[in-house]
């Protein structure tokens, strides 16, 4: 778990429960907890040790746990300028672990195609996408659009969800873009959601199309070199483009690097890498939608958490970066979660009710 929150903020932030009761060697309700226990500065010092928490910087010498003022403050400019106010990693892990994001990738993909908007290489989200992929010409599919991708309402027959296994099938295909170019349309595009890695994938081909470079590549020069962001690997498909749609993998203060650039409407120390009206756009409901994960915007989760708006991407096993305007907040985690959804309690009840 990650926690990034700006510098002007009154933050607060307490690890898992359980944890500190097991560390402190007592029994304390979690009920208790809530209502605030107080500890030495030198059990607190104990107890994040324990949690993989290597520094604090706190005044004092009584803690309520629940209320304290940052546990952890660094003072980073590579996180924008803002303090990371706690971090927990499992053991065998810490802050240079890299982390496989699973579809977090998506929300990278979207930020490359507004880019390639703004420079031109790209003429809106408009345009059919058969100005880039010729393949679909004179087909059904040719009435998609860039914004059809960027919203999974392509219209393309595809079941990924609920035990739907043409994500996988595709992944095991010779070729990706083939695959997809063989699907049927089982609707009229922008009629349907269907969440689906293909199209995000068809992205990053046609980025690298208008670009002449690979998504990585084009990704690595427009945003993370400038952002001090290194990529530890990501995925491609058997041709070797990108995947546009997962097989990122970064460390989790990279990620939240990624959300800090969102919750700052794209500007990183002060150069614009995504622009505003792209950031607006994309955090903004593209897709109304009233099941558990929410609306959708371009590439980016749109939902309420704890009574405040949030956006959010979220890939499978519990990779999430959430981001609270509202709080000035950003929140990363990783895992390898049965439940996708297994983090929201974590995020709801721990880091937003001390926030």
């Amino acid at each position: 778990m990650f926690v990034d929150i700006k510098a002007d903020t009154v933050s607060k932030f307490l690890p898992v429960y359980d944890n500190l009761e097991r560390a402190l060697n007592i029994e304390c309700p979690d009920e208790a907890f809530r209502k605030g226990v107080e500890m030495t500065m030198g059990q607190l010092t104990d107890v994040l040790h324990d949690l993989g928490v290597y520094e604090i910087d706190a005044a004092g010498k009584e803690f309520d746990p629940k209320l304290h003022h940052a546990v952890q403050h660094i003072d980073d400019p590579d996180v924008g300028n803002g303090v990371i106010v706690g971090e927990f990693y499992n053991e065998g892990y810490d802050e240079t672990s890299g982390f496989w994001m699973a579809s977090v990738t998506k929300s990278v993909t979207g930020a490359l195609v507004g880019i390639a908007i703004d420079e031109g290489l790209i003429g809106g989200v408009d345009d059919s996408i058969a100005t880039y992929l010729p393949e679909v010409a004179g087909t059904a599919k040719a009435e998609i659009t860039i914004g059809h991708l960027l919203r999974h309402s392509s219209g393309v027959e595809w079941y990924q969800w609920n035990g739907g296994r043409t994500g996988r099938e595709m992944r095991n295909s010779e070729n990706w873009l083939e695959f997809w170019l063989a699907r049927k349309m089982a609707a009229e595009p922008g009629s349907l959601f269907s969440y689906s890695n293909a199209g995000s994938h068809m992205l990053s081909i046609i980025l690298e199309r208008v670009t002449g470079m690979p998504m990585r590549a084009y990704a690595e020069d427009r945003l993370f070199t400038p952002m001090g962001i290194k990529v530890v690997d990501w995925d491609r498909d058997p041709q070797g483009h990108t995947n546009g749609a997962t097989g990122m993998v970064l460390i989790p203060r990279d990620v939240a690097k990624f959300g800090r650039l969102y919750l700052d409407g794209g500007l990183w120390n002060g150069k614009q890498l995504v622009p505003a009206e792209w950031v607006e756009q994309s955090t903004q409901v593209q897709y109304r939608r009233y099941d558990r994960s929410g609306s959708y915007g371009y590439q980016w989760w749109i939902q309420k958490f704890g009574g405040c708006d949030h956006y959010y991407a979220m890939g499978t096993g519990g990779q999430y970066i959430f981001v609270a305007p509202e709080l000035q907040l950003v929140t990363v985690f990783t895992g390898s979660w049965s439940d996708t959804y297994a983090p929201w309690p974590y995020y709801t009840d721990y880091v937003l009710a001390a926030a």
